[in-house]
């Protein structure tokens, strides 16, 4: 049995639009068109011709000055033709489980309602595990049609105990999330 085939919500994400040679086709990659600088030139031909079935659009959007109605323009234009044209299923933006992140989700949602995306990312950074399912079940309520993927997330307590309580608990958001990207903080 492969990786792949003994978890399938296992996949490579990284920044970019190509599939890293380390991973060599062991598990699904997922091609992410990073930011708003990367829509045109070579970054873009990769991403829009990568071998990946779904492919990622914009991480922290909110962070990067990019508006939710620069990014809806952009996935008008570039990213729905792909899902027609090429059958790529197509992912939200990734934001933030702060304020700031929500308000610029919910922004772009409602800017996409007639070409809405295939799954709906989020990040999610706390202290708390059942702060962290309840985040997910608020975003899957909102859209209760979409598949969310978690594309990163972490505890961010420096305390140990509180680490490996969250990571423990963990599990029990894999009812509500396709696929999940963790993400490690070196003490």
């Amino acid at each position: 049995m492969s990786l792949q085939e003994s978890n399938p919500s296992l996949t490579c994400i990284t920044r970019n639009a190509w599939d890293p040679p380390e991973n060599h086709n062991r598990i699904t990659f997922r091609a992410m068109l990073h930011d708003k600088n990367r829509v045109t030139g070579n970054e873009w031909a990769m991403f829009a011709n990568a071998n990946a079935s779904i492919l990622m659009f914009y991480n922290e959007p909110e962070r990067a000055n990019t508006s939710a109605q620069e990014a809806a323009e952009t996935w008008h234009k570039m990213l729905v033709p792909l899902r027609k044209e090429k059958k790529k299923r197509l992912c939200s933006p990734s934001c933030s489980n702060d304020d700031n992140g929500q308000k610029w989700i919910e922004d772009f949602m409602g800017r996409v309602k007639d070409e809405m995306p295939d799954f709906l990312c989020s990040h999610y950074y706390g202290e708390s595990a059942k702060e962290a399912r309840d985040f997910v079940e608020m975003m899957h309520n909102k859209w209760p049609h979409l598949p969310v993927m978690i594309t990163e997330i972490a505890c961010i307590s420096r305390n140990r105990d509180d680490v490996l309580k969250f990571t423990a608990a963990f599990g029990m958001l894999t009812t509500l999330v396709l696929s999940h990207g963790r993400t490690s903080k070196q003490y």
